[in-house]
């Protein structure tokens, strides 16, 4: 934990003892005048409130979103990836970058589509090396009565709409069906169909939407796509934060909702330590371990790998006497029950 910088130093001052002459106070008393005179205070206050904070908290539990938290989660994950024991809990934010990054046209789509409308610009092209100038240009030949970027948002959201659409026509079994809006649009009325009313919209001037086929991409859509793909797929620290989210990161919520459903599954517990979570659960012989662990726990999406301990013999079972006073001022005995260990798997 002793860091690099002023290292020695620091450890020359916590090994402080008194004495009979005062010689290692003075000599202490000279370290500290001697990075006062030659101007290093504030180095070495920052390296100490560093070293307090590093001992102070051991593990750091992250809950996501990070790409959620104005425009400089680049530089959020590059002091992450320093510290030196943490995991992450994706959110919907941090997923939506992660399937950018592998080239999702839509999540590329919904990324660009939430910068430009949160105005986070700046993560993107000085970041991430991402221009928004090809889009940029288009959204204005395309939008010439709108300021640039509200051209491009306009634009990337079509673009959204429709590759979304694709994806849900492509997979039924995800009923995602009253999300595919554009075929609904009623242009000469100015009106659209949701959920089995119609509602009034203010703009239906979208002249990249063919009406009979509204889910494709125009040319000039597919260029401004390949485009941004390619800028995201060969972003290096874009794909050096994303490999560090797959390295620390689960759905551990996610994770516990599918557990929840296994009623072998008896407890389950976030911990500290090389492992993101601790579950207890009863199986009446190996074979029906070995079912519960390959065939249930193993398929839950955000598993990557499992440890199993089995209770041989339960040693010890004890109450926990907890005194609570009261309003009188009289101690009441609780006791709370322990867990029987007998029987039964950790994981």
């Amino acid at each position: 934990a002793m860091p690099k910088e002023f290292g020695y130093i620091i450890d020359e001052l916590l090994h402080f003892m008194p004495d009979e002459d005062g010689n290692q106070y003075n000599y202490h008393k000279k370290i500290l005048d001697t990075i006062i005179g030659i101007q290093n205070s504030e180095e070495f206050i920052i390296t100490l409130s560093d070293l307090i904070k590093r001992l102070a908290v051991d593990h750091l539990h992250i809950v996501g979103d990070i790409f959620d938290r104005g425009d400089s989660a680049d530089k959020i994950l590059d002091l992450l990836m320093e510290y030196h024991s943490l995991d992450i809990e994706w959110g919907n934010h941090d997923i939506l970058w992660m399937g950018a990054a592998v080239g999702s046209e839509a999540c590329i789509a919904m990324v660009v589509r939430n910068n430009i409308k949160y105005q986070c610009f700046q993560i993107m092209e000085n970041g991430y090396g991402i221009s928004l100038r090809p889009l940029v240009l288009f959204a204005e030949r395309i939008y010439k009565d709108l300021p640039p970027m509200e051209a491009a948002l306009k634009a990337i959201t079509v673009i959204f709409f429709k590759l979304e659409g694709q994806i849900i026509e492509r997979h039924p079994e995800y009923k995602m069906e009253s999300r595919r809006l554009l075929h609904k649009i009623d242009h000469e009325h100015k009106t659209i169909e949701c959920e089995d009313k119609v509602y009034e919209m203010e703009d239906v001037y979208f002249p990249t939407i063919d009406r009979e086929n509204p889910y494709r991409l125009t040319e000039e859509e597919e260029d401004v796509m390949e485009g941004l793909k390619f800028a995201f797929l060969n972003s290096q620290r874009l794909q050096k934060h994303v490999d560090f989210l797959y390295e620390k990161g689960s759905m551990y919520n996610a994770v516990v909702q599918e557990l929840m459903k296994i009623p072998e599954v008896v407890e389950c517990h976030f911990t500290t330590g090389p492992y993101t979570m601790l579950i207890k659960l009863y199986s009446r012989e190996n074979e029906h371990l070995k079912d519960l662990l390959n065939n249930r726990i193993q398929e839950i999406p955000g598993v990557n790998s499992t440890d199993t301990m089995i209770s041989l013999e339960q040693s010890i079972q004890r109450n926990i006497p907890i005194s609570i006073a009261n309003d009188e001022d009289d101690d009441e005995e609780l006791s709370q029950n322990g867990m029987a260990l007998t029987d039964e798997t950790d994981e």
